[in-house]
């Protein structure tokens, strides 16, 4: 590498460090660091060949993890998408809470939950999307929100924001037609009050996973690897939730 793009790359990194959010300024100072531990008391023009081709190693992986990171896009860039519908959740949470209580089931389907009876003998369709705004208690928020907040800027950098909504209502959607349908083929009799944005996480892990999984084969980048072997964590570890307790829905996740 030489001189000019070293001081060049250094000087990238060192805007990103200053002006980015949390995570990619973190990344940034950390490469910065590892960058200096190598180049100390050496003059750039200096560095052996084993350094070059670890300083080399270094920008390489560096510049994987900004790609899985923000996805190029501007570090300046806000997930916007992600905090509107962040604010909407919880906005909606506190009508409930003040006009009847976040755990009546009588209220909550007053408000538009998802009854299965209600679609298939009063024709109310509307209830497959009304529901995915309504939640059951405020652990039932607080889970789904902070699963938005922590994947869902990932998905809006990588995708941009108009593919990001139409991912994110799509898989709450077609998460409560699917269950409504099930619900409706093998026990139409039972009554049950169906409620949440849970739908919608999944198909944003669901994003997650395929845009990892789709890096990691382009270019077999270890930030990658280790990002969606998280994910597949989560997952797993979901479906477990799902499986134990079964207040939660497996079939809509």
């Amino acid at each position: 590498m030489a001189k000019q793009e070293r001081a060049s790359a250094k000087a990238e990194m060192q805007h990103l460090a200053d002006v980015s959010d949390g995570r990619v300024s973190q990344l940034a100072k950390s490469r910065l660091a590892a960058w200096e531990a190598q180049s100390a008391n050496v003059a750039d023009d200096e560095l052996p060949q084993a350094a070059q081709i670890q300083l080399n190693q270094i920008v390489k992986e560096y510049q994987q993890a900004l790609e899985v990171s923000i996805g190029g896009r501007n570090v300046e860039q806000r997930p916007y998408v992600t905090y509107a519908l962040v604010a909407i959740n919880v906005a909606v949470y506190l009508v409930e809470e003040f006009t009847g209580g976040s755990q009546d089931l009588k209220h909550l389907y007053d408000l538009g939950a998802l009854v299965p009876q209600a679609i298939t003998y009063d024709g109310e369709w509307w209830r497959i999307f009304t529901a995915n705004f309504l939640h059951l208690g405020p652990m039932h928020l607080i889970m789904n929100m902070l699963g938005l907040a922590v994947l869902g800027p990932f998905v809006e950098f990588r995708l941009r924001s108009l593919r990001f909504l139409l991912i994110y209502l799509a898989s709450g959607l077609g998460s409560l037609l699917l269950y409504y349908w099930y619900q409706s083929w093998s026990n139409p009799d039972q009554v049950i009050v169906l409620v949440g944005a849970s739908g919608c996480i999944m198909g944003v892990i669901g994003a997650n996973l395929a845009i990892l999984l789709r890096t990691w084969r382009a270019d077999k980048s270890q930030y990658a690897k280790r990002a969606l072997l998280r994910i597949l964590m989560i997952i797993g570890l979901q479906a477990s939730i799902d499986l134990l307790i079964p207040v939660f829905g497996f079939l809509v996740h």
